[in-house]
């Protein structure tokens, strides 16, 4: 009888790998996840583990917003309110919609709203490491590299520099970017609908990052790619059809995304692009055609910030965490940087020879070069051109924005010559070493000049490309000259370090896995320098609430009932220091991405004055005009925007004429004088005057118009005025629902009326008189109005947007569409299996 196998001996699994329990646990599949996540726990670790919060002026500054909050409350704040008392009243329906982005939920379970952007910033880290590394591993990058190239990304300040600004939108469409292009070549390459539909979801989140000029230019470069890539396919196959497959399918990504994100796009864009501020139409923007080209280009890149992408330090920023700036540059200011890694740059340089025998090197070379010249605006024709040839960018200004255009083709190339300069074949090998060699010479010889001598290196920058420097921005430059100086060496030992750790590695001296632990542990410190300066941490509890504060001031000034606004002095900018917050009072002056255009050019001739007022109360500078002149010239625009009350922080010796503005009294921290001449938030008059455009704003500005019984309108009326006095006019506003959009207001006149509320006329805004429908007038260039009978009515403004109901039906749809083809892709795998289990 033959001996008996042992029983107990387990059996192989063909379908196993039979290595997977010899691999070391950095091969496990979830270690890429778990290694960025550590990563993104570690960089923001003083949060984390912390009550503390990220200050980032963008994110808001009411850093306790959200305390107190139970769960539900939380879940109500999905809901957008259709309609904002802010800046005369804008569409808050129209405003993007970061409350539909995946990671809201997190705010329902967090103490307030900025500890959820906290958790924000820790998985958008995490996603664009991840992201990166799956792009990279689908273009046959090796494991360890790939794990490099995804640490390079998710650490660059590129990305991570914008947290003091508080731009987590930004942010976000920066971290998908890797992923879309990964569904995009995936989809190519295989013609699956799947991967396009999943395309089409991050275009979708992108969208409601919220940013939809970042999310236009991923799409930008996304485009590019997808045109270059089904070249490719055509020169190899030379077969229409599959073309014109690929061409439908990424047609149906950009459509699904779109749709997907239709609600917090589309609204924004036919109200940015006809009625706001941001109008690119000449009339109604204010500007020139010229002019509004240089609004485009304004803050973009300058020469500087290319040097800058080697020497970090160089163009310098605003360094929240030291108390001052090192920006010389020729922006107003800078609270971020572009700056990638000079490991980047050194890796990606060998490359460049293998252009012509490798397109695809070519291809992101020539993307890296093109996103560079658009970022640098009026420095170059780029910018110009997709000015006058891409619909919708007249709108756009910011173009530094698009930064990330070229760091991701940078990482990318860096991360391919790694893996040849490490896997690569022996000779190909020897030509990448010699190449990093004449590279890394090139960087140190570069930066060692900047070390040595950053004085005369500066100087001679600056008389060569910069002789136009204000004199206050070369004192900044020549305050950096140390700090500059410490960045180069810097840079310095980053490249020889990675030298000396390549030489070490092709000699056998290390591992190939130690090499490229430790050429990422230099890449974070590297960028961890520049990184860390935008993190500002703090307790929340150092601030005050500021739906407590001021409430005896907000109380006095409410005691009347009455609806109002006020003008905030030396500036608006008082109102968001500490201890000077009017949470619930509207100001007159302010700013808001969607203010209404004509309201915007009502503030044209108020701003002036504020200026005057900031340079000489908060600047110390010397005004040749007393503050009594300076609020005699914009009274009159002050009594058309219903401001009811001026307020000046206390400890501020303002000299008020009295007479005209007489004094209310010191509560809290404000002393508050009352306008008396102010017109109401709803009132009447009885005469009107025919006169359009800005000469009607003009001939109220200089005081020619008695607002209190006339009326400038821009149509006919649909019936006569009589002319007669209005003073036992009632007017009672018995419901003021902006959120809902629902204003209600009674009357009883002895004769007609024109009544006006003031409040921006906004297209979306219809009247109704005794519940039939009635004509919404424009009064006075920016309120609105409607005529009334003699007699008593009731009188009610609606509110609808007819963009954002289709929107929401389009984005319902492409929701449904996008279930439904997972769902078919979950049954059509479940099938499959099933199939295999019976063979």
């Amino acid at each position: 009888m033959a001996k008996k196998r042992n029983s107990n001996k387990k059996e192989v699994n063909p379908n196993t790998n039979v290595l997977e329990s010899s691999r070391p646990f950095w091969r496990h599949r979830l270690f890429p996840a778990a290694l960025f996540l550590l990563l993104s726990f570690v960089y923001f670790h003083q949060f984390v583990f912390s009550d503390r919060v990220l200050f980032g002026y963008d994110a808001g500054l009411d850093l306790r917003l959200g305390e107190g909050l139970g769960f539900w409350d939380k879940v109500e704040t999905v809901a957008q309110p259709v309609w904002h008392m802010k800046m005369g009243g804008l569409p808050s329906s129209e405003e993007i919609r970061p409350q539909y982005f995946p990671t809201y939920p997190l705010y329902f379970f967090s103490s307030s709203f900025h500890r959820y952007i906290g958790w924000r910033y820790v998985i958008t880290m995490f996603v664009a490491g991840l992201g990166m590394f799956l792009f990279l591993r689908h273009i046959k990058v090796k494991y360890l590299v790939a794990l490099w190239g995804g640490v390079a990304y998710m650490s660059a300040p590129t990305l991570m520099g914008f947290t003091y600004a508080g731009q987590y939108a930004k942010m976000g469409v920066i971290a998908l970017y890797p992923l879309m292009w990964l569904l995009l070549d995936r989809g190519l390459r295989n013609r699956r609908v799947l991967d396009f539909v999943g395309l089409g979801v991050l275009i979708g989140c992108g969208l409601y990052s919220p940013h939809p000029k970042m999310l236009y230019y991923a799409l930008c470069g996304i485009g590019l790619y997808f045109v270059w890539r089904t070249w490719r396919f055509y020169k190899d196959e030379r077969c229409l059809r599959t073309i014109a497959q690929r061409g439908g399918l990424f047609t149906l990504a950009v459509v699904l995304g779109l749709g997907l994100g239709a609600e917090g796009t589309f609204p924004l864009y036919v109200y940015t692009s006809s009625e706001s501020k941001r109008a690119a139409d000449v009339d109604l923007s204010g500007r020139s055609e010229s002019d509004q080209l240089l609004f485009a280009q304004s803050w973009s890149l300058h020469p500087e910030e290319v040097v800058s992408l080697l020497v970090p330090e160089f163009g310098g920023f605003n360094r929240p965490n030291e108390g001052q700036s090192s920006y010389w540059g020729r922006n107003p200011g800078k609270d971020n940087s572009e700056y990638f890694g000079i490991l980047v740059v050194l890796f990606a340089l060998t490359l460049i020879p293998d252009v012509r025998r490798r397109p695809f090197f070519a291809f992101l070379f020539a993307g890296f070069l093109l996103a560079l010249a658009f970022t640098l605006g009026g420095h170059t024709p780029v910018h110009w051109l997709a000015y006058h040839i891409l619909p919708g960018l007249n709108m756009f200004r910011a173009v530094g924005m698009a930064a990330f255009l070229f760091a991701f083709p940078a990482c990318v190339l860096s991360a391919l010559a790694l893996n040849a300069l490490i896997y690569g074949e022996d000779q190909g090998r020897e030509r990448l070493q010699k190449r990093l060699t004449v590279s890394g010479v090139g960087l140190l010889a570069f930066v060692s000049l900047i070390a040595a001598a950053p004085s005369g290196f500066t100087d001679a920058w600056v008389g060569g490309f910069y002789s136009e420097i204000s004199q206050q921005k070369k004192m900044v430059l020549d305050a950096s000259l140390d700090w500059l100086s410490r960045g180069a060496v810097y840079s310095f030992l980053t490249v020889a370090g990675a030298l000396t750790l390549l030489w070490l590695q092709r000699r056998g001296h290390i591992g190939v896995g130690i090499t490229i632990c430790l050429l990422g542990l230099l890449n974070v410190a590297d960028t961890w320098r520049i990184s860390s300066e935008f993190l500002k941490y703090v307790n929340p509890k150092d601030y005050e609430d500021i739906r407590v504060s001021n409430s005896s001031a907000r109380d006095r000034m409410r005691s009347d009932g009455d609806l109002f606004r006020v003008l905030p002095l030396p500036d608006y900018q008082i109102l968001q220091q500490s201890g000077f917050s009017l949470e619930g009072i509207p100001s007159i002056t302010g700013f808001h991405d969607l203010t209404v255009g004509r309201y915007d050019h009502a503030l044209q001739y108020i701003q002036p004055v504020t200026r005057l007022f900031w340079s000489k109360y908060a600047q110390r500078r010397t005004v040749p005009y007393s503050d009594a002149e300076l609020l005699s010239a914009i009274h009159p625009m002050l009594n058309l925007l219903n401001g009811k009350f001026i307020v000046v922080p206390a400890s501020i010796p303002m000299d008020i004429d009295t007479d005209l503005f007489p004094l209310v009294g010191t509560v809290d921290n404000y002393t508050i004088y009352r306008n008396p001449d102010a017109m109401p938030w709803v009132y009447t008059v009885s005469s009107t005057r025919e006169m359009a455009g800005k000469a009607a704003l003009e001939s109220i500005a200089q005081g020619e118009v008695d607002l209190s019984v006339m009326a400038l309108v821009e149509a006919p009326l649909p019936f006569e005025l009589d002319g007669g006095s209005t003073k036992e006019d009632k007017i009672n506003l018995t419901v003021h629902n902006p959120s809902e959009g629902v204003i209600k207001i009674s009357t009883d006149t002895e004769g007609p009326r024109l009544l006006i509320l003031s409040e921006n006329y906004q297209a979306n805004w219809s009247v109704y008189v005794d519940g039939e429908k009635s004509s919404l007038i424009r009064a006075n260039y920016v309120w609105k109005g409607v005529m009334i009978p003699a007699g008593s009515h009731e009188v009610e403004f609606r509110y609808r947007s007819n963009n954002v109901f289709w929107s929401r039906v389009v984005m319902l749809i492409s929701l449904i569409a996008v279930l439904a083809a997972f769902l078919a892709f979950w049954f059509r795998q479940r099938g499959a299996v099933r199939i295999q289990a019976d063979l």
